[in-house]
């Protein structure tokens, strides 16, 4: 065979064994299709509509349909199935979400509703006692941010339960103060109750001392200068800085003295003593507790002025924790408009049901009021009739009960009431003279912590509107608001403590006490573990001879304020001779300048001048007599002289 022959065979059989895996791997490729399907959807399980779908859409080559246009569609296919797959998993994941959290909210919405217990309605989250956290929330994230990554290492501060420990202030170091547990009850209907109250070292026991000092002879700038600068973190010292600087406008200052002060006493707090518990109470009763109960009251003051409603509020849970059986600030005629405010109108409500025949909130003309406010916000936030039918039967109720307060509202708005309304006996604005001084002040109160939201139109709008479908209702139910009118004269008699402290630290009313910034309206059954010292009072002990022993306590309080400790004990010696002392030495020189030392003497100065004239009187008795006569007839005869001569003088000068 010739080599060219050969060249061709070989070439043949390399054709030959090139076509023989081209034509396998086609027939493999042809068949994939078919397997993945079927293997695919029996894997799955799925209906048997999808089956015949995808059925349908598997390649028919019977058709004479090329290869390559059959695996491009199949794989677009697959792709859009997917995309599709995946939106229908993520709408169904949505909407399994948002059920499930629907769920979740009418099981909370139920359970608040119908097991409301104190423990819920008075929980208090630390982190919204902070201001700063609210005007983030309302401002934004950046707001109060440094700039720089160094500012903000260098500002970094130690946060408290209740305020922020700022950089400046003075150590806290030897304070003066502590808490100890006073005592354990168990109370009908709020279990197991612990007292707790502050109490005052020696030291500080002596800085109060002398504040009471000053503070009755309205010594404000020693207190600020001088018992300031030796503990900055006396509590009575701090109210009145903060007093002072309020009324002159410095609120910056104002609201530091009180941080500075509600630092201190947090970090005095007992072991066991939880803040944010309806179970740990402080006793107002006890003096050495009010200054914290004051401290807080401002701090919510400052939060108001500063439109953090929501702070506030959370301020306001929190003082009414304290004590909520006897409320000795009477934070029941706020925290209705706080809440308000900081539009917790569901809370409001939920509240007002729980507490009103437990604490007898249906007879505050200030929850009546604002419950049907609530109930008219919530109505307008979501537009559920239920809401609008709640509110008018709620100012109903309120107008049947405290009919007065709508004349007075639109009085102190320079609002002309209708003439269904100003000729209506209890209604107009001449109907609160009728009332009780006590009831009179409750509705200042309300009017000062609700004055900006009544001012709302839309709040006119409804009160007007409302009140123009109620009237005849009203005139149907005048038996009714007659014997609520006589109740009122019953029930309002007088005015409690807490009520007058509240109008006293809002302002609203005056006080003329000196020491109503530190102790406003001090309660009847006060205590307190040492008592006040007044200046007439002796402060150690000391001759009960001495005539004036008031100028010299006054002396001598005076001088062991300015002495170091070392000289105090030669203070005390020295006034204790001079209290001996010096009244008879002041007596002795009147006489002789008065009477030319005729009487006897019988201070202790003049002994060893009668010693001495005992002993001439032995050596020459008739020489000391016969002196003695010529002393007496000099000292009359120059009596004498001196009276002639003032005599001759008066004339002339009559003459003259």
């Amino acid at each position: 065979m010739s080599n060219k022959h050969l060249r061709r065979v070989l070439a043949e059989k390399e054709d030959q064994n090139l076509d023989i895996p081209k034509s396998e791997s086609e027939s493999e490729e042809i068949e994939k299709p078919k397997k993945s399907a079927v293997n695919k959807y029996a894997l799955l399980s799925l209906s048997n509509e999808e089956s015949d779908q995808e059925a349908s859409e598997l390649p028919n080559l019977d058709k004479g349909e090329n290869l390559t246009d059959i695996q491009t569609k199949a794989s677009k296919k697959r792709k859009n199935k997917k995309k599709k797959d995946k939106k229908q998993d993520q709408v169904e994941d949505d909407d399994a979400i948002l059920e499930a959290a629907a769920k979740e909210a009418l099981e909370h919405e139920a359970y608040t509703v119908e097991e409301t217990t104190p423990e819920l309605l008075l929980k208090v989250d630390p982190r919204n006692l902070l201001a700063e956290n609210e005007l983030k929330r309302l401002l934004g994230k950046n707001f109060g941010r440094p700039e720089s990554k160094r500012l903000e290492k260098s500002h970094r501060t130690v946060t408290g339960k209740i305020v922020k420990i700022k950089p400046n202030w003075p150590p806290l170091k030897h304070t003066g103060l502590h808490m100890v547990l006073e005592k354990e009850e168990i109370v009908e209907g709020y279990g197991n109750l612990k007292w707790y109250r502050f109490k005052h070292n020696s030291d500080y026991q002596l800085m109060q001392q002398l504040f009471w000092m000053h503070l009755r002879e309205l010594d404000h700038e020693t207190i600020l200068n001088s018992l300031l600068a030796e503990n900055p973190y006396h509590l009575d010292s701090l109210l009145v800085l903060a007093e002072v600087t309020r009324v002159q406008e410095d609120v910056q200052v104002s609201r530091d003295a009180v941080e500075r002060g509600l630092f201190a006493c947090e970090n005095a707090f007992h072991t066991s003593f939880q803040l944010l518990s309806q179970n740990y109470l402080l006793d107002y009763t006890w003096r050495e507790n009010r200054a914290f109960y004051l401290l807080l009251l401002r701090h919510l003051q400052h939060m108001i002025q500063r439109r953090t409603f929501f702070t506030a509020f959370q301020v306001a849970k929190v003082i009414f924790l304290n004590d909520p059986i006897n409320d000795p600030l009477a934070m029941a005629l706020v925290i209705d408009s706080l809440a308000l405010k900081a539009k917790e109108f569901t809370w409001l409500i939920e509240f007002y049901n729980f507490y009103q025949e437990k604490k007898n909130f249906r007879w505050l003309p200030n929850f009546l009021y604002s419950v049907a406010l609530a109930h008219y916000f919530l109505w307008k936030e979501n537009g559920e009739k239920i809401h609008q039918d709640s509110a008018q039967a709620a100012l109903k109720a309120a107008l049947i009960q405290f009919p007065f307060v709508l004349g007075n509202l639109l009085d102190r708005m320079s609002i002309q009431p209708d003439s269904k309304v100003d000729n209506n006996y209890y209604l107009n604005s001449l109907a609160i003279n009728r009332e009780t001084d006590g009831l009179k002040l409750l509705i200042d109160i309300y009017w000062k912590h609700t004055e900006e939201i009544w001012r709302q139109n839309d709040v006119l709008t409804w009160l007007e509107t409302t009140t123009h479908t109620i009237l005849p209702e009203l005139e149907k139910s005048k038996k009714d608001v007659g014997e609520f009118a006589k109740n009122r004269q019953k029930r309002f008699v007088g005015m409690p403590q807490n009520v007058v402290r509240h109008a006293i630290v809002f302002d609203i009313r005056p006080s003329t006490e000196s020491d109503s910034i530190v102790d406003p309206a001090p309660p009847a059954n006060s205590k307190c573990d040492y008592e006040e010292v007044q200046l007439s009072e002796t402060t150690i002990p000391i001759s009960s001879t001495a005539s004036n022993s008031t100028d010299s306590n006054t002396v001598l309080q005076f001088l062991r304020s300015i002495l170091p400790d070392d000289a105090q004990e030669s203070v005390d010696a020295l006034f204790e001779t001079y209290r001996e002392r010096f009244p008879a030495l002041v007596a002795q020189v009147f006489d002789q300048l008065r009477l030319g030392n005729n009487r006897e003497d019988s201070s202790p100065l003049a002994e060893p001048l009668t010693t001495q004239h005992e002993q001439v009187e032995e050596h020459e008795p008739q020489q000391a007599s016969t002196s003695q006569q010529g002393l007496s007839a000099n000292n009359a005869a120059t009596e004498g002289e001196s009276s002639t001569g003032s005599e001759e003088k008066n004339k002339e000068t009559e003459n003259e």
